[in-house]
């Protein structure tokens, strides 16, 4: 499970999703992500492209600051089919 966590990515998935899988994994990744800081890269890094684009440029560095975010940035965007990700 620490590996599947470690190669956590958005994907195809929503933010909120994204959101879900991150908390229940890391559960089993503790030492990854102890420090909040720690915690906020690993979620920010994972994010799509053009979603954390936006969050990098808009200075988020909580966790929970990405998370919302990322959430504002993905309703601000065009809607797109989850099948379009990889």
């Amino acid at each position: 499970m620490e590996r599947q966590f470690q190669n956590l990515k958005q994907g195809s998935m929503t933010v909120s999703e994204y959101a879900a899988e991150f908390g229940r994994l890391s559960r089993f990744a503790q030492n990854l992500v102890a420090d909040p800081k720690d915690r906020a890269e690993r979620f920010r890094y994972g994010l799509r492209e053009e979603i954390r684009t936006h969050v990098i440029a808009g200075g988020a560095k909580t966790y929970e600051k990405i998370l919302i975010r990322a959430q504002d940035v993905e309703k601000s965007q065009p809607s797109r089919s989850k099948r379009e990700y990889p």
